[in-house]
């Protein structure tokens, strides 16, 4: 910049500048002040640019005309943006440099992360799969040890139940009536309560015992007969009569039911009823299946709700026509 500051002025003719040079003293020095501080600001942007360069640069400018006094200040302009820029693109490039490294560093983290997790999601993946296939096998175990667990629930029942089948249940004697020897007491019990013509033999008690919890009330007795067609036979004629008496205490006699059975029994309470109230023939078999009879024809239950739909539909409208047809 300085050599081109320094060069020496170039003479243009009328025609090439295009206006008339100033031809007087005074009229120069009007043009070297005019644009004095002008070049001044100019001259003081370059840093590089020593006193005596200014100097000189003042000196030609005076010199200079109007027109190639303005091209000269466009081109130090022009360069001296020009390096600004050249500045300004180095920095940005610096600064967009230094983010796209950071941004980089942390892409490449965010990599590592993704990798990281696709692997523990196809552990996952292989995991749940495992396990999936563990649970169907083990809910197909569970199915079979289910059904087979209900086999011998139902082995175990009938087992029970054949052991009590020579088995009764005798309630409301009083506590301590006995006297230490409740066979005794039983063997005559059930001569005194049925003829022997009843009987198809003689009520030979094998065994019998007080059950059921210390109360107030009193205890049952567990009668464990010699011959099941006796045992069967009082049964069914307790069913006739119902209650007894017996040296002034009111009895009941019942089979020696399971614990399942006698909960498989009460289910049919409410349908039962019924059917006494309507005089249908029911009954009651092992393992808790109720049995009805109606106009000849029997079936069998093993779920009080199907029991009570066969009455509200089959039963219960024929006693409404009938009762109609009375009237």
């Amino acid at each position: 910049q300085g050599e081109k500051l320094c060069a020496p002025p170039v003479s243009r003719s009328t025609e090439e500048t295009g206006r008339l040079e100033p031809k007087s003293t005074t009229q120069r020095q009007a043009n070297t002040m005019k644009f004095r501080s002008l070049l001044r600001k100019i001259v003081h942007i370059t840093s590089s640019a020593t006193r005596t360069l200014r100097n000189r640069t003042i000196e030609m400018a005076a010199q200079l005309n109007q027109s190639e006094l303005a091209n000269l200040i466009r081109t130090i302009i022009r360069e001296e943006n020009q390096a600004e820029r050249l500045v300004f693109r180095s920095a940005i490039r610096e600064e967009m440099s230094i983010a796209i490294e950071k941004v980089q560093s942390q892409l490449n983290a965010m990599d590592v992360t993704i990798t990281q997790c696709k692997e523990k999601s196809a552990e996952v993946d292989e995991a749940l799969s495992n396990m999936n296939s563990r649970i169907t096998d083990l809910e197909e175990s569970t199915t079979g040890l289910q059904v087979e667990n209900t086999k011998l629930k139902d082995k175990v029942e009938r087992l029970e139940m054949h052991s009590r089948k020579f088995n009764m249940r005798v309630f409301g004697l009083d506590n301590g009536i006995e006297k230490g020897n409740p066979t005794a007491l039983m063997t005559s019990f059930f001569k005194e309560m049925f003829r022997s013509d009843e009987l198809p033999g003689d009520p030979t008690v094998e065994n019998a015992h007080r059950v059921g919890p210390d109360k107030n009330t009193p205890r049952a007795m567990l009668v464990r007969m010699q011959r099941l067609q006796v045992k069967q036979a009082i049964i069914n004629l307790s069913k006739q009569k119902g209650s007894m008496n017996f040296r002034g205490m009111r009895v009941w006699i019942y089979p020696d039911l399971t614990s399942e059975e006698t909960r498989r029994r009460a289910m049919f309470n409410d349908v039962r009823k019924k059917l006494r109230e309507a005089k249908v023939r029911h009954g009651i078999r092992h393992p808790g299946t109720l049995l009805i009879t109606f106009k000849g024809e029997t079936k069998s239950f093993s779920s009080s709700k199907d029991a009570e739909t066969h009455y509200s539909k089959v039963i219960k409208p024929t006693l409404h026509s009938d009762s109609d047809k009375l009237r």
